[in-house]
């Protein structure tokens, strides 16, 4: 995959570069075509292009998923961070089925102020962390078999018309 401009990257250093490594660590999956506007940081990490094995220590490993896209069709990645138990952080224009203080939080798009708020919400609110990540495991188990994962897609791009 890739790390840009569509995906939010620029929102997502932006919120990033005021936090210092002790509060987060930052790990980009993915081609990041915006190297030259990271500053070097010692909380953020560049992986680049990562293999499906690699994929899944890294969302053992997460705490949060986080894509602030400005426009997608249907991220699976964001699926599979839900379904590995790992909340996320998305925008509406992301296209990942989050339902906002249940498996994750709803940002505003091109927002990094938002952005932080909400990570910041989540890193002084273990307990609330700790129910998002118990909800995304109880959808995953009752309800993201591909099947009806599908279905309630569907539903859900019918209900936008």
């Amino acid at each position: 995959g890739e790390f840009g401009l569509r995906k939010g990257a620029i929102y997502t250093i932006n919120a990033f570069k005021d936090f210092g490594e002790e509060k987060f660590s930052l790990k980009i999956a993915g081609n990041f075509d915006m190297k030259k506007s990271l500053k070097k940081s010692s909380n953020v990490e560049l992986l680049g292009h990562c293999s499906f094995e690699k994929l899944k220590e890294l969302l053992s490993w997460a705490d949060i998923f986080i894509m602030p896209s400005l426009a997608e069709g249907s991220a699976v990645a964001g699926s599979e961070a839900i379904c590995s138990g790992v909340p996320v952080i998305v925008t509406e224009e992301s296209g990942i089925y989050c339902i906002d203080d249940y498996n994750g939080k709803i940002v505003k798009a091109r927002d990094s102020i938002d952005l932080k708020d909400k990570l910041n919400y989540l890193f002084y609110n273990r307990e609330k962390l700790k129910q998002l990540i118990l909800n995304c495991c109880n959808e995953s188990y009752k309800s993201l078999s591909s099947r009806i994962y599908n279905k309630k897609l569907f539903e859900f791009l019918n209900s936008l018309n």
